[in-house]
Parts: C-alpha cells; sequence; structure tokens
C-alpha cells in the first residue's frame, strides 16, 4: 500500500482570514489545517512530538488533487479538477468538514476533458475570480452567482500562476510566456517572453514560468518572475 507521508507532493497553501490557520492542499485531495499559534508559540510545558502536525486532515475527493487556494473573509476557495468550491471557513477549521457551500464546474469541450484549476486570484472587491487552468485558458468568474464572465486565450499551454493589481491580471505558463491583461477588455495588451533573452533564460530546465505577480512603489509599477 502507498505510503502517503513518503510519497506526497503540496500543490498549494493559503492561510485563514483570521491569520490563525495555515491551510495546505496535496495530490491526495487532502487538506491539511495547521494551528500556526500553537506551532509558533508553542507551551514548553505541553510540547511534544505532535505539535507541528495538522490540527485536522480533511478528505476532500480521492481522485481529485487540489491544485490551488484562495481565501476570502467567508469562504476558503479550493481549486481542484474540472471544478472550484467554496466552503465555509468554520467547517474547515472544525473536525468535521461538511459539504462545500457552493461550486463552480469549469467549461470543457467533453465529459473527458482533465483540466486541473492551477492557480487563483481574487479580485480586490472579492466580487470576481480568476482561474488559470490546464487548458490555457484563464476563466473569470462572478463569484455572486457562478457565472462565466469571460475567458482570456493566448497561452498555448497550460498556465501556472496569476496575479492581479487595479486593472491589470498577469498570467505565467508552461509555454514560457508572461502575459498581462487589461481587466476592462479581457484582452492582452502585452507579452514577456523571459526564455528568448540569455541573461534570464534557463536552457537546462525549461522555458516555464512559475510564478508572476504585479506590484507597485512610488517608482511605478513592476513585475516579478519566478
Amino acid at each position: 500500500m502507498l505510503n502517503k507521508m513518503l510519497f506526497n507532493t503540496v500543490l498549494s497553501q493559503t492561510l485563514s482570514p483570521c491569520g490563525k490557520y495555515l491551510v495546505a492542499g496535496n495530490i491526495y485531495g487532502d487538506l491539511a489545517v495547521f494551528d500556526l499559534d500553537r506551532i509558533l508559540n508553542p507551551v514548553l510545558e505541553l510540547l511534544s512530538v505532535e505539535y507541528n502536525k495538522p490540527k485536522h486532515i480533511h478528505s476532500i475527493d480521492s481522485k481529485k488533487q487540489i491544485c490551488s487556494l484562495v481565501s476570502t473573509e467567508k469562504f476558503l476557495i479550493i481549486g481542484t479538477v474540472n471544478e472550484i468550491c467554496g466552503w465555509d471557513w468554520k467547517a474547515v477549521v472544525s473536525v468535521k468538514l461538511s459539504k462545500p457551500v457552493w461550486s463552480i464546474k469549469i467549461p470543457s469541450q467533453t465529459f473527458l476533458d482533465y483540466n486541473d484549476v492551477n492557480c487563483m486570484w481574487l479580485s480586490q472587491d472579492s466580487e470576481k475570480l480568476y482561474a488559470g487552468c490546464g487548458d490555457n485558458n484563464v476563466y473569470v468568474f462572478n463569484l455572486e452567482d457562478g457565472s462565466l464572465i469571460s475567458t482570456y486565450k493566448g497561452h498555448n499551454n497550460f498556465i501556472h500562476s496569476i496575479h492581479g493589481k487595479n486593472q491589470q491580471i498577469i498570467s505565467a505558463g508552461e509555454d514560457g510566456l508572461v502575459m498581462l491583461w487589461d481587466t476592462r477588455s479581457g484582452k492582452s495588451h502585452n507579452k514577456l517572453e523571459p526564455h528568448t533573452n540569455n541573461k534570464v533564460s534557463r536552457p537546462d530546465i525549461g522555458k516555464w514560468i512559475g510564478s508572476a505577480a504585479l506590484g507597485d512603489d512610488w517608482i511605478g509599477n513592476y513585475i516579478i518572475i519566478l
């Protein structure tokens, strides 16, 4: 029998709105809930080998890996395969996890499609959810009713990362592209190809981009690429 502790990969993590809990999702569909206060501020007299272990481990779906996680004030949003679900945070930090409060199906061409929700980003007003998926698309959903608002097409391989700032979205993928999108038009207005620059290319490991983020300071906007 496979030992999950020896053959495991954590694909996603996020903090609870209160900052007291860290949750992590793995390839087996397990959601581990860590009590950060217990780990970071242990009581020495009560310290045991279990102090840094998860407070709870919830099995979401053994057939679907937990690809991505994002949090709102009320919900923990979980991206799996072909689906995004929202759980009440009160249920997540309790002993037994109830069913999700809501779910969104990812658009697919056939029922055989296997589409990972690799990354998600929540708009600053928490009204829109952006999902970067294994079919090379970024989907924009209305969290009020779960409807699909828009689909961003431009990548030619699956998407690893998505982030936003003000009216811009940045996405990065296996194809080595970093694409900038205008949220008002839903169209890409610029793209970067780091693998074409000898100073930052990595021919030994490939052209894929694992993460990209937008930021700003007193100088202006900037992009971070990993």
